[in-house]
Formats: structure tokens, sequence, C-alpha cells
């Protein structure tokens, strides 16, 4: 199940629109509201993105786009790349919709009127979830494109107070690194052929200079 979204300038957090969930009005889901918001708190500008955040039974995912956070709880079986697509298209719309409007908002909620296109939205990528036919395919057969999204545990985030943007730095460092091992192998079986090719003209010169010497003296 797709529970709430938010959406959300990285400046200052401010909430741009928000939907709640359907139906849903439990502790734990107003409880999982209250956290939503100290992510948006949390998000910096150069933060990994897609980003999944993971508790027992639901999982926040976010993505960044122009200067703008798309965040959203869905329950824990809902599929990531699904859920992925879904704040794609949502962020895609919204942006054609409000670019203009984000850098300009002084009130929170300021376009709580897209909050139309992310419930029709919603049913559509729920709908898609439950079923193996039908409409899946208008959603599915785009799907395969998706980069790897990271994934935390919330209480990384939360309770440890982990920032996001270390994350992403973290990454990127891992990155680092593995691309200078690959280099440094590189480096090494260049080295070892080189040296087996010397190896080579070595034995070969030394055979020609045997063969030259007993043509001429022998």
């Amino acid at each position: 199940m797709i529970h709430f979204t938010f959406i959300a300038r990285i400046s200052d957090s401010l909430i741009l629109c928000g939907v709640n969930s359907d139906g849903d009005s439990s502790p734990k889901i107003h409880e999982l509201g209250n956290k939503a918001k100290q992510i948006l708190r949390k998000v910096t500008p150069d933060a990994a993105s897609p980003m999944c955040l993971e508790t027992p039974q639901f999982y926040f995912m976010y993505i960044l786009a122009d200067g703008v956070c798309f965040l959203t709880l869905f329950d824990r079986d809902f599929p990531k790349r699904l859920a992925t697509k879904f704040l794609l298209d949502v962020s895609k719309e919204f942006l054609g919709q409000h670019a203009a409007d984000v850098p300009r908002a002084n009130r929170p909620f300021e376009m709580i009127q897209f909050d139309l296109f992310i419930r029709r939205t919603k049913k559509v990528y729920m709908n898609t979830a439950s079923s193996s036919g039908g409409g899946a395919s208008q959603v599915t057969e785009d799907i395969g494109d998706i980069h790897r999204t990271m994934t935390r545990t919330l209480n990384d985030i939360l309770e440890r107070g982990e920032k996001l943007n270390s994350i992403s730095t973290r990454s990127e460092m891992l990155f680092s690194q593995s691309e200078k091992y690959r280099t440094t192998a590189h480096d090494l079986k260049m080295s070892v052929f080189y040296n087996r090719l010397k190896l080579a003209a070595v034995v070969l010169g030394s055979l020609s200079l045997v063969l030259f010497l007993r043509f001429y003296f022998w």
C-alpha cells in the first residue's frame, strides 16, 4: 500500500504539498508522519537519491529533483521499483506545473491543489502492485532503466542522528576507492605483462646471438 506523500523544498524543509494515508489514521501512521517531517529536515541538496529508509513494517522512499524532496511511505512489501517509478512520475508532473513557484512559496501547503494528481497516480500504482495484467503494463514497461536505490534503516537516520548527506559522501568515497583499486589492479597486470614481454625479448635476443655466432664462426 502507498500511504502518505510529502513534497518539500529542500532549502528550508517547507512542505509544499501533502497527501494523507487514505482510511488509516492509526497512531503508528501518525507517528510515521512525524518521522517523515524529521527526515525532510535532514535532507540536504547533495543527499543520496533515490533513498529507501526501512522500518519493520514500512519503508520511506524519497527522491530529490530541482531543490525539491518527494517523500512517500509504503508498506514493506510494496515493490521498490514501483515505488521509485511512482515518485519519478509525481516529481516530473509537479515540477512541470510548479517549478517556477517553488522558490516563491512562503507558506506551508501552498501547492495543495497538486494532491489530486498524487491521489490519481497513487490509485494507478496500487492497482498495478496488486495486478498481474491489464493496466500494469502501462506502468511497468519502462521501469527497467530505474537506477539502484540506496537503502538504510530509519533508525540509522533519526535515532543515531546520521546525516543523509554523509551517506552520499561515503558512497562516493567507496566508489572512488573501488576505482582506485581497479586502476591499481590494471597497472599491476600491465606491469606483469611488460616484464614477461621483456623476458621474451631477452630470450629471443640471446637465441638470435647464438645462432649468429654459430653461423659465422663454426
